[in-house]
């Protein structure tokens, strides 16, 4: 017959255990080696960079669209919807084929709550993504999140 153990005794015992378990899972800081991921569907920087480089949303860009791209991200990280928004409205009307800009004014719509407007804005950026994976990407997560915050959810598979 087996021995049954009292219910605070089992809880500290399932505790313990599961802390050695975690425990295992933690192992400090993850040290990368070898190069850094690139993106296969993009050419080579030739302007001195390395040619493995990560991602990045301002790429294509005019130095103009860029700078208006990279203020509008800087103002959304600081809480400034409004001025952010202009700044990347001021991006598309210079560079309206691009799709960075349209991307980083749907998640200021998200972040907003204007979720068709940011539905819309990662749909338009998807659209000019062409073959660039990583654009398409970061336009389905902003589509998929502003059709959670409108609770469909039998669209976002």
């Amino acid at each position: 017959m087996a021995r049954r153990l009292n219910p605070l005794t089992h809880d500290i015992l399932l505790s313990v255990a599961l802390c050695i378990c975690l425990g295992g899972c933690t192992s400090g800081a993850v040290t990368r080696t070898g190069p850094e991921p690139t993106r296969p569907d993009r050419p080579p920087d030739r302007s001195g960079e390395p040619a493995m480089r990560a991602p990045s949303i301002t790429d294509g860009l005019s130095p103009a669209g860029r700078s208006l791209v990279l203020q509008g991200r800087d103002q959304r990280t600081a809480g400034q919807y409004d001025q952010a928004a202009a700044s990347l409205e001021r991006a598309i009307r210079i560079e309206p084929s691009q799709p960075a800009p349209w991307l980083e004014l749907g998640r200021i719509r998200l972040l907003e709550g204007d979720f068709p407007q940011a539905e819309q804005l990662g749909r338009k950026a998807r659209s000019l993504a062409g073959r660039d994976t990583w654009i398409e990407s970061q336009s389905l997560q902003l589509i998929a999140a502003a059709l959670r915050g409108m609770r469909r959810y039998d669209e976002t598979q």
